[in-house]
């Protein structure tokens, strides 16, 4: 592209002090600060680029033990039969005692506050 603008200054200057010469001279500058701009936005473009692609693997690298915590937490809020906190993890699975002989299965949670065990039927 600079030599493109290279041989665009050398063409107007053959054409001397002309009116014409003098607009396209213009002209040229105006390119030539456009150019600059786009190149330095394309510069930050660049460096976000980079930045949300280290942000991302940092993430990604998040994601597994997250994704066990979650899983392992109480993401329907609970609350523990015995001192009525939230602050469960789940440790397994029962059969319902009502509807257990239909498969139906209860989630088991470990209060982390009282150490009591609940068991909950997912709606």
């Amino acid at each position: 592209m600079n030599d493109l603008l290279i041989t665009l200054g050398s063409l107007i200057g053959a054409l001397g002090n002309t009116q014409s010469a003098a607009t396209l001279r213009d002209h040229l500058g105006l390119v030539n600060t456009q150019l600059q701009l786009l190149k330095e936005h394309v510069e930050r473009l660049e460096q976000e680029n980079a930045d949300l692609k280290q942000r991302n693997q940092a993430l990604e690298q998040q994601l597994p033990s997250q994704l066990n915590h979650y899983q392992n937490s109480n993401p329907n809020r609970y609350c523990c039969d015995n001192c009525g906190s939230d602050n469960l993890t789940r440790t397994g699975n029962r059969a319902d005692p009502t509807f257990g002989v239909l498969g139906m299965k209860q989630a088991v949670f470990t209060c982390n506050d009282c150490g009591t065990e609940s068991a909950f039927t997912p709606n």
